[in-house]
C-alpha cells in the first residue's frame, strides 16, 4: 500500500509499505516545497520554487512563485527593472498580485503559470524599456497587464523576440501607447498562437498609425 500525505498545497512525500507486512510501522512525514500550478494542458503539476520578496534585481534561471505577500505581508513591488539571465518560469497565486514598475527581461523563455481559480495578476509598465522582453513567451495561466508609457516606437509593452508567443490559458492585456503593444513587426515572431480560452487584448494603434506612413516610403521598413 501507499500513503500520501497532503498538506495545503504543498507536496508530500509517499511512504510504501511492502504487501503483507505486519506489525507496527513508525511512518515520518517530510514535507516537500512543491507549489501547486495548472500546467498548459490544463493539468495540476506542482514544482519546488523560491519565493520572492520584492528585492530581487537579477534572478537565476528556475522557478519563483509569486504569493499574496511577500514574508513582511506587503504587495510585491519591483521599482527596478527585473531580469533573468535564462529560462524564468512564474506561478501566480491565486489572488497575489506582482507588480513591476520598470518591466521584465529574461534572456530566455519567460512561462507564466496561473492556479486553478486563475486570479494571480502580473501588471508591468515601463518608459524607458520594452515592458515584458523575452527570447519566446508563454502564458498558461494568471491575468498579464503589459503597459509601454513612452514615446519610441521601437520599444511597446510585450516582446518574445525572435521566438513563439503561446497564450495556452489565461488573460494578456497589452497596451504600447506610442510604441507596440504585441511585437509581431520590430522582432518577427517565429509563431503566435492562442490555445484554449487564452485572450490578448492589445492596443497599440500610435505605432501602426506611424508604422504605415513610414511604409508608403520605404516599402520595405518594419
Amino acid at each position: 500500500s501507499a500513503f500520501l500525505l497532503n498538506r495545503s498545497s504543498d507536496l508530500a512525500i509517499v511512504t510504501t509499505i511492502a504487501h503483507g507486512s505486519t506489525g507496527n510501522k513508525d511512518l515520518y512525514a517530510r514535507w516537500g516545497s512543491g507549489v501547486e500550478y495548472i500546467d498548459a494542458d490544463g493539468s495540476v503539476q506542482h514544482h519546488e520554487c523560491d519565493e520572492l520578496n520584492g528585492n530581487e534585481t537579477n534572478l537565476a534561471e528556475g522557478w519563483y512563485v509569486v504569493r499574496n505577500t511577500t514574508p513582511d505581508g506587503v504587495d510585491l513591488t519591483y521599482e527596478n527593472q527585473l531580469t533573468c539571465d535564462g529560462d524564468l518560469n512564474l506561478i501566480l497565486c491565486d489572488g497575489a498580485t506582482m507588480s513591476l514598475e520598470d518591466g521584465l527581461r529574461a534572456n530566455d523563455t519567460l512561462t507564466i503559470y496561473g492556479q486553478s481559480e486563475g486570479t494571480g495578476t502580473l501588471t508591468a509598465s515601463s518608459s524607458e524599456n520594452t515592458t515584458l522582453k523575452a527570447s519566446g513567451i508563454i502564458i498558461n495561466g494568471g491575468i498579464i497587464n503589459a503597459t509601454y508609457t513612452g514615446s519610441s516606437t521601437s520599444n511597446g509593452a510585450i516582446s518574445a523576440g525572435g521566438s513563439d508567443f503561446i497564450i495556452n490559458r489565461g488573460s494578456v492585456n497589452a497596451d504600447g501607447k506610442q510604441g507596440y503593444a504585441v511585437n509581431t513587426a520590430y522582432f518577427h515572431f517565429n509563431g503566435f498562437t492562442i490555445c484554449g480560452k487564452g485572450t490578448i487584448d492589445g492596443n497599440g494603434t500610435s505605432y501602426w498609425e506611424e508604422f504605415w506612413i513610414r511604409r508608403q516610403w520605404n516599402r520595405q521598413c518594419t
